[in-house]
């Protein structure tokens, strides 16, 4: 029975790739981050969330709708990289805060180095922002994170009063929307297991130099049940393999809400179909 999440902000962008059971080399490492130091879980994650900026599917806040503002609210969320399966739990949950962090971080970063602000105005305070989240592991009171906000409103204020009357007036309204869609899938013949992941999941092993269609050594990937309902946020790569051998892979974009409900039948093809690209 579908469940219903709520959250403050959930944009995400649909992209379900079907990546059956290609070549798996041998597991190199496991993928569970929670056996780093939070620094280099940190920088795992801040390093393939900048993967995803660059492909525009962390999107940047520049406003094509109103140029003269800039909100520093961001309204992306680690549930719209790592999403969720009823019943499966967040296979990114040991992630949220790191992720939480490197959204708005890398958004920031690459935002206002793309409107020209000098590193001087804005590095300082974002290097401080990284480092108190992480050492107190996100436990700042919502007060703390207003008055950080304010702090970096003042600066980028002050630097556009001074410097450059040009760039857009920095805001922090924020103001999100919320969803999440259901999808089912089958195989064909049903013989077989499907595995999902998510792309930022599978981005993530890939920057640990881990093989990411490997689903011992890149352990977020989940086996779905055919003809059960998944509630998907983001986008997945999935991999499919038959009993007798048989594999299946390649893509499979969906860019909006209308897929809402729809089944996905995944059939066994005579030679194998496989595309790991991204």
């Amino acid at each position: 029975m579908k469940t219903t999440q709520t959250t403050s902000a959930r944009r995400f962008i649909l992209i379900v790739a079907a990546i059956a059971g290609c070549a798996i080399a041998p597991a190199q490492s496991s993928s569970d981050l929670g056996k780093v130091s939070p620094a280099e879980q940190y920088r795992a994650v801040k390093a393939t969330m900048q993967q995803f900026y660059d492909r525009g599917l962390l999107r940047s806040a520049i406003s094509t709708l109103d140029p003269k503002q800039y909100d520093i609210a961001n309204c992306s969320e680690p549930g719209d990289f790592t999403g969720t399966f009823e019943g499966q739990g967040n296979r990114g949950k040991d992630l949220t805060q790191s992720m939480y962090v490197a959204i708005v971080v890398v958004t920031w970063e690459n935002d206002f180095r793309r409107l020209g602000i000098p590193e001087e105005v804005w590095k300082p305070l974002l290097s401080s922002y990284e480092e108190g989240e992480l050492r107190e592991s996100g436990k700042w009171s919502e007060k703390e994170i207003f008055a950080f906000h304010d702090r970096l409103l003042a600066a980028l204020n002050g630097y556009r009063a001074q410097s450059n009357p040009s760039l857009p007036k920095f805001v922090g309204r924020g103001g999100c929307g919320s969803g999440e869609i259901e999808v089912h899938f089958s195989l064909s013949p049903p013989d077989g297991q499907l595995f999902l992941i998510p792309v930022f999941l599978f981005k993530l092993c890939e920057v640990q130099r881990i093989n990411p269609a490997d689903v011992k050594a890149c352990n977020r990937w989940t086996e779905v049940l055919t003809g059960s309902a998944a509630f998907v946020v983001g986008g997945y790569m999935y991999q499919a393999r038959w009993s007798d051998g048989s594999i299946r892979c390649g893509p499979l974009e969906f860019k909006n809400a209308n897929v809402d409900g729809k089944t996905y039948s995944i059939a066994k093809m005579r030679s194998p179909e496989c595309n790991l690209g991204w």
